[in-house]
């Protein structure tokens, strides 16, 4: 995995939301003995929404539970006019706004990292993926991924995949003349 696609991916993100923003206002209005818990607030809670940061433990409609990076968990409420951005599943890493009343304003996850190059290899869910630079990338490969087409060894691959590894979406160009169940497309 290359982490410096990973870290500029939550830096871009992390801009793009405001949460540099809003991480130093709630920082500066706080000493180090009195950061509050994600749902605590001050002023008796009734005009500041508050920053959430950890992983996502359960997604359950519009409940999740989210759990710090301390350990501790807790539950959110998202609604119809919860905004959400980047990769939200079970395990990836979020930061959120939470209102006071406990429902979630934002919540936004790693962005997906893009990687192109021919396929070199197939081993189980495991695809190996040689970039133009060649460095070699691991993808895996899920029930949920979105394949546009199964592809062969030499085909060359555009993948959107999760920070983790995971494969999003796959789409090819060697592949074009085969739908996602293999066969052909082409003229009979």
């Amino acid at each position: 995995m290359n982490m410096a696609k990973l870290a500029t991916s939550l830096t871009v993100a992390l801009v793009m939301t405001g949460w540099i923003a809003v991480t130093t206002t709630a920082l500066s209005q706080t000493t180090n003995e009195e950061i509050p818990s994600p749902l605590k607030q001050e002023n008796g809670g009734q005009d500041s929404a508050s920053l959430l940061m950890g992983r996502i433990v359960k997604m359950e409609g519009e409940s999740w539970v989210i759990k710090e990076d301390e350990g501790s968990e807790v539950s959110i409420r998202l609604g119809s006019d919860t905004t959400k951005k980047g990769i939200l599943k079970v395990g990836e890493q979020i930061i959120a706004t939470v209102r006071p009343d406990g429902t979630t304003e934002i919540i936004t996850g790693p962005e997906p990292i893009q990687i192109s190059g021919m396929l070199i290899g197939i081993q189980n869910d495991e695809y190996l993926v040689q970039e133009k630079d060649g460095t070699n990338v691991k993808v895996l490969i899920a029930a949920d991924t979105d394949m546009e087409v199964i592809p062969r060894v030499g085909d060359r691959l555009f993948i959107s995949m999760s920070p983790d590894g995971h494969a999003l979406e796959v789409k090819g160009t060697g592949a074009a003349n085969r739908n996602a169940k293999g066969t052909s497309l082409g003229p009979r």
